[in-house]
Formats: C-alpha cells, sequence, structure tokens
C-alpha cells in the first residue's frame, strides 16, 4: 500500500471572514483571488494533483472555514469525498464554534482545526480589528481538544499596538493550553491595508522580533507541538507590495539558527547535531563547533527552554533582547 504524504493546500481568502483585520491582505500573500467560488476551489486541487496523487489530508486555508455559509462548507465537503480525501484541515476564525458545527465537522472527516488567534492580549486584539477575547479563545481550544479534534495555533510577533507585557501574556498562556501545531509569523505590512497607516507605530526592533520569535518557538516545541511555519513563505508576487513590518525571506531559518546561537552562547557548549540551521555562516564563524552524532536538534531546543527560559531569566534580564542584537550583527557582518 502507497503511503499518503503531505497536505494539499486550497486557499479561499478572505471568505467567511466576518471583518478585514488591519493587517491582512491574503489575496497578496497567495496570490489568489476567487471569481467563482466552487470552480476556483476545484481548480486549485485538481493542479496540485497534477502534481503529486498521493495526498494524506486536505487543508482549506486563508478564509474563516467556520463562517463561511452551510452551503460553501457542504460543497467544501462533497469535494473532498470527490477526490477521496478522508481527513480535512479547516483554517478558522477563533469564534463562532457552537455544538451544531462541532458536530457537522465530526460527521465530515475535519481532524485538525488551525486558529488563527495572533495574540492572547485583549488590547492587541482589539486595536487589530479582532472580536474575541484571550478568554473566548482559550475556551475553544479547551472545546476542540476535549472533543478529539487536532488544534493548530497561529501567533503574529511585533503587532500592531504589542508591546512586552503582551508578549509576556502570551507565553503565560501558551505555557498552559493543549495544541497540536504552531505557527509563528512577523507582522509585516502590506501597502493596501489599515495597519499602512500606522507602519511607523510598530514598537518592536527586527533584533527584538527574532528574540520573541525564538521564545513562542522553545516553548511550543517543548510542549511537544510541532512547529509548522516560522515566517510568511518567499513569494516574489508580494515583497514589492511590502511596505512595512518584519518579513524577512529567511525569517525561520534566522529563527533557528538563533536558537543554536543561544545554546552555544548561554550554555558554553560547542558540540552540535550535524546539518544544524546555519544562516550565513554565523555559527561556524563564532564558535567553534564539534559535531556529536548523539545530539538532535530536538535536545538542544528542550536544552534551550529548560536551562533559560523555564525560570523565567529571558523575562528577569532580558538577555535574551541583547543576544539578539548581538547575534543579528554577527550575522550582518
Amino acid at each position: 500500500m502507497i503511503q499518503k504524504k503531505g497536505v494539499l493546500p486550497v486557499f479561499i481568502p478572505f471568505v467567511g471572514c466576518p471583518k478585514r483585520c488591519i493587517y491582512c491582505d491574503q489575496n497578496s500573500i497567495t496570490d489568489i483571488k476567487l471569481v467563482n467560488f466552487e470552480y476556483d476551489v476545484e481548480n486549485q486541487l485538481k493542479y496540485f494533483l497534477q502534481i503529486k496523487r498521493d495526498w494524506s489530508i486536505l487543508a482549506f486555508y486563508g478564509g474563516s472555514f467556520n463562517l463561511l455559509n452551510k452551503t460553501q462548507r457542504l460543497f467544501l465537503y462533497d469535494l473532498a469525498k470527490k477526490y477521496k480525501f478522508n481527513k480535512i484541515r479547516v483554517s478558522c476564525y477563533p469564534s463562532g464554534f457552537d455544538n451544531y458545527l462541532i458536530d457537522e465537522f465530526h460527521k465530515h472527516d475535519v481532524a485538525e482545526i488551525e486558529l488563527g488567534v495572533q495574540s492572547f492580549s485583549d488590547k492587541v486584539i482589539e486595536v487589530n480589528g479582532r472580536d474575541y477575547s484571550c478568554d473566548d479563545v482559550i475556551g475553544i481550544i479547551n472545546r476542540l481538544k476535549s472533543e478529539g479534534f487536532r488544534v493548530g495555533i497561529q501567533i503574529m510577533v511585533g503587532m500592531y499596538g504589542e508591546k512586552l507585557d503582551d508578549v509576556k501574556k502570551n507565553v503565560e498562556v501558551i505555557r498552559t493550553i493543549d495544541f497540536d501545531y504552531f505557527r509563528i509569523y512577523p507582522t509585516v505590512v502590506f501597502e493596501n491595508t489599515k495597519l499602512a497607516n500606522y507602519k511607523n507605530n510598530l514598537k518592536f526592533s527586527f533584533e527584538e522580533v527574532i528574540a520573541v520569535s525564538s521564545i513562542y518557538y522553545l516553548l511550543a516545541s517543548y510542549k511537544g507541538a510541532t512547529v509548522l511555519r516560522v515566517g510568511l513563505h518567499n513569494n516574489s508576487n508580494f515583497q514589492n507590495k511590502i511596505v512595512g513590518g518584519y518579513f524577512h525571506p529567511s525569517f525561520g531559518d534566522i529563527i533557528m539558527t538563533f536558537v543554536i546561537y543561544l545554546y552555544l552562547r548561554i550554555n558554553e557548549k560547542n558540540r552540535l547535531c550535524r546539518n544544524f540551521p546555519n544562516y550565513k555562516r554565523v555559527i561556524v564563524k563564532s564558535f567553534d563547533v564539534i559535531y556529536d552524532k548523539k545530539i538532535t536538534f530536538s535536545e538542544i531546543l528542550k536544552t534551550v527552554w529548560s536551562e533559560y527560559f523555564e525560570n523565567n531569566r529571558w523575562e528577569i534580564k532580558g538577555e535574551i533582547f541583547d543576544l539578539a542584537k548581538e547575534f543579528w550583527c554577527k550575522a550582518n557582518e
């Protein structure tokens, strides 16, 4: 039997979204604009099936699946059955769940639900045009997990109105909730969004975004969640529409390299696994590395979290922000 692998992505930008958040431009990010919903969605699916026949899961991204009208949801369920998918992942707005919808998800093979949380700070949620609360999201996550769904959450870094206290709030909540996978996105300002009017009011430096993203990355990994993505994909079609924020085409590599940098710098270690992240060779330029096949990247992640973050050392001393500056300076030498 052929083992099916991979997630087939179908994008439904803005469909179902109750409002347009100040930072969001899904059309630019996905390079997709739906004219005829049913026709355009099925064409996306056919395109990916031409590339590869065997996929393990069908995913609907870019909109708010839970807030689609019932006709649209039923069409997407039927599409999954037509092409013989028995597992569906849906991207949802973190409100609008009820018993009927959850029963519907069970009936139609929805197995994974990804929530665009972005922040657990009520203040940050509000000023970015979202209309739910931290308590709402925690309640939804707990309910979905109790119903047997795999749950993913998305967090943004450096959002409009966000300060260090909001980061601490996010860390506090993420420590306590149960989830299966995680995405981290730095705030990116697109030209045709409301956020473009406030692009000069973002509070964080790029180095601080590196530091905060690494905290989330390490915490999610320490909790056993799979980090699916760090940073927006590198798409040349949207880069000319970016007018501010923290986009970098190698953002994920930067964060993982900084984690290695923390491991070596803080713990005064020099043994590493092979094929470690090494953005601009900053690791081999900064340390005399010895390869050790007994060390794995996952063990490094757990070591850095347990020895440095678990006791809130980063929060008390603020040392991680200085180290991020040091790292970024070396990366750009």
